[in-house]
């Protein structure tokens, strides 16, 4: 079946999308590995990690962007688990602050050149580092997006276009 027998990875998985496929998972395939990263530490996720405690999912902490440390943490997850990434999610997001959340008028050059990179940044350069572990690993990439990259939403345009981006990438590779 499509996740039995498998290491899955969901990347960014610690939000509300992400722990709903966490959970679809664990509860339909029993003997699936779940492999959850993200940039938090573990130190701030201790309700995550106590509800997937006596389940068959380990949370690793790494910065997508960074990719020795995402490589680092695709490979404690086949060591720990004992088998090869199969499959890939992508969920990952740019946490986006209040006070970026701007009004175009309220907001200077610097400060959209800023917010468009660090949200770009996620997108593009996560998506190229999890293509090259993905290519290394003969897995399946799942791309999470957003509406926003087609409905848009207030004060979200970094976002939408960021997971616009994503898409168009997604197609070429």
């Amino acid at each position: 079946s499509l996740f039995s027998e498998k290491l899955v990875v969901i990347v960014g998985g610690t939000g509300g999308i992400g722990m709903l496929l966490t959970d679809y998972i664990a509860d339909n395939y029993k003997n699936a590995s779940i492999a959850v990263i993200g940039r938090k530490p573990e130190s701030e996720l201790t309700s995550f990690i106590n509800k997937y405690r006596n389940r068959n999912v380990k949370y690793y902490s790494a910065d997508i962007c960074s990719e020795n440390a995402l490589e680092s943490a695709f490979r404690k997850a086949e060591e720990n688990h004992g088998k090869k990434v199969s499959v890939i999610f992508n969920l990952a997001v740019r946490n986006i602050p209040k006070s970026d959340e701007k009004k175009i008028k309220d907001t200077s050059a610097s400060d959209v050149n800023e917010i468009f990179a660090k949200s770009t940044a996620v997108k593009l350069i996560g998506m190229r580092n999890l293509e090259k572990i993905r290519k290394q690993r003969s897995a399946v990439l799942y791309n999470f997006s957003s509406l926003t990259s087609d409905f848009g939403w207030k004060n979200m345009s970094a976002y939408a276009a960021s997971n616009l981006l994503l898409e168009n990438y997604s197609t070429h590779i």
